[in-house]
């Protein structure tokens, strides 16, 4: 299966409650909320990981704006 690389825009705000909020203009990623927030994860550039579903994957690139 092949998938097609998608950007979303938006902007990001913490909530301090210790959550990292992201609120999306035009479309959404699937089964995503408007705002959709979760707790703050330490992550380092190059790590990869899966969203909690196991659906998406998500890469920290160094100088990616």
């Amino acid at each position: 299966m092949l998938f097609r690389r998608r950007t979303f825009k938006g902007t990001w705000a913490l909530d301090g409650k210790g959550n990292v909020c992201r609120t999306y203009v035009g479309d959404l990623p699937p089964d995503t909320t408007n705002p959709s927030c979760a707790p703050i994860v330490s992550r380092k550039v190059g790590e990869i990981w899966k969203s909690k579903d196991g659906t998406r994957t998500s890469t920290l690139q160094a100088g990616v704006q």
